[in-house]
């Protein structure tokens, strides 16, 4: 779990991105009208950039809005040595999430996980699919 300090006015410039946050706050406070009136929940942002332009910050200030806690899953940490690890680590990660839920997931070094070859990447991807239905 990461503290949080930081407020979506720390964040320079991504205008859209910060209202489009606070629209789905409003939904996010009240998602039995927004079911209702057939508003989509919000589930997923994935936001992609050059190191210091924001990204870290966008999630920290958005687990702030939305009031929910921020959890920081790095996926170059979910690798291990022998074989299964490394999918026991993310069901692992996954549990933890769907247990503290709601939360802001946070999915650090994604570019991590594109790295990973083999049967590995696609059985946690198969892992990631499932937390985003969530």
């Amino acid at each position: 779990m990461i503290p949080l300090k930081e407020s979506i006015h720390d964040i320079g410039g991504l205008e859209n991105l910060k209202g489009w946050l606070h629209k789905k706050t409003k939904v996010f406070n009240d998602t039995a009208r927004a079911k209702e009136s057939g508003v989509s929940i919000p589930k997923c942002v994935l936001i992609a950039g050059i190191p210091g332009c924001g990204k870290s910050l966008t999630a920290k200030a958005a687990g702030a809005l939305f009031d929910v806690p921020l959890l920081r899953l790095d996926m170059g940490r979910l690798m291990g040595r022998y074989v299964g690890e490394s999918e026991e680590n993310m069901r692992k990660a996954i549990r933890l999430a769907e247990a503290i839920s709601p939360c802001i997931l946070w999915v650090d070094e994604l570019e991590k996980a594109f790295a990973w070859i083999g049967g590995i990447a696609r059985r946690l991807t198969k892992d990631m699919k499932r937390l985003l239905k969530h």
